[in-house]
């Protein structure tokens, strides 16, 4: 075989190799885009961290 024929055999299956990692991505993260996040049952907390010379603190009461 050759180059140019090795290459035309070599990009189509990386084009699906990658196709197949993007759209596996979500699958293997465990991913769910259908959780509906800040209702009230399930609120998001925000913590503000800030420096000190001493090290790190936060507040809990928002920024």
């Amino acid at each position: 075989m050759d180059k140019e024929t090795l290459i035309r055999l070599a990009t189509p299956a990386s084009i699906a190799l990658l196709a197949t990692s993007i759209f596996s991505f979500p699958i293997i993260t465990k991913a769910n885009y259908g959780r509906q996040l800040g209702t009230v049952n399930d609120p998001i907390h925000i913590v503000c961290l800030f420096k000190k010379n001493s090290g790190y603190f936060y507040s809990g009461k928002g920024c």
